[in-house]
């Protein structure tokens, strides 16, 4: 069974935190940390697609979300930026929700909403159940390079239909072995590399993090099933 949902790492979001010295979840789905920069931009914290899990033993599999009492108990995705989330949960790009004991991340009812969240963005459609966030659209390659970094093309689609910007169609635009194009377009590090967030279990074979009842995730973290 495939599951998506894990918060992830991708190689632009370092690019850009480094760059950038504030921003950027694979809400890998939620314990969206498996290398060492939280996803900065809002659209990459919430794609719902970004990356599949399975159960080689054929039994239920979901992904490992940070259990939660309030928004800030999910800044422990955030890794070592942390501090720094739990200082501004619930402004961008920490918009972290704690729903029902399982951290979930910001979600937009229209434009206007994204404009005063993270100006410059659009509530888009991020993943195919409807679910929306909000999404910076683009026009031109240009706009894509000025925000994302050197790479980045107008040649993708959000799920709603508007174009967003991606680094990569195939595996092999990501120039290195240890990399993967998601179907979000974008480079990110295979789990077998940056390992699985939450204690969650690696499939190599499938490049996908998950959790069973048989294979549960660490004490902090909660097996969410899709």
């Amino acid at each position: 069974m495939t599951v998506s949902g894990r918060l992830s790492w991708s190689r632009s979001s370092v690019r850009r935190k480094a760059r950038a010295l504030v921003h950027r979840i694979s809400i890998a789905r939620l314990a969206v940390a498996t290398t060492v920069i939280l996803a900065c931009a809002s659209e990459e914290m919430t794609d719902g697609d970004e990356s599949g899990a399975s159960a080689e033993s054929g039994a239920a599999a979901g992904y490992c979300s940070p259990a939660c009492m309030d928004p800030a108990d999910c800044c422990v995705a955030a890794g070592p930026l942390q501090a720094e989330c739990e200082q501004n949960i619930g402004t961008f790009p920490w918009g972290f929700l704690c729903e029902q004991g399982v951290c979930t991340i910001y979600t937009c009812e229209d434009d206007p909403a994204c404009e005063q969240y993270n100006p410059g963005t659009r509530c888009v459609a991020v993943s195919d159940n409807g679910r929306r966030g909000c999404g910076f659209v683009c026009s031109t390659d240009a706009e894509c390079v000025a925000e994302f970094g050197d790479g980045f093309t107008c040649n993708g689609a959000w799920t709603s239909g508007e174009a967003r910007c991606i680094e990569c169609l195939i595996d092999e635009d990501c120039g290195m072995s240890d990399l993967y194009c998601e179907t979000n377009g974008q480079c990110y590090y295979r789990c077998a590399v940056a390992g699985c967030p939450g204690g969650s279990t690696c499939d190599p074979q499938e490049n996908a993090c998950y959790c069973t009842d048989e294979q549960p995730c660490d004490a902090d973290n909660v097996c969410v099933y899709q």
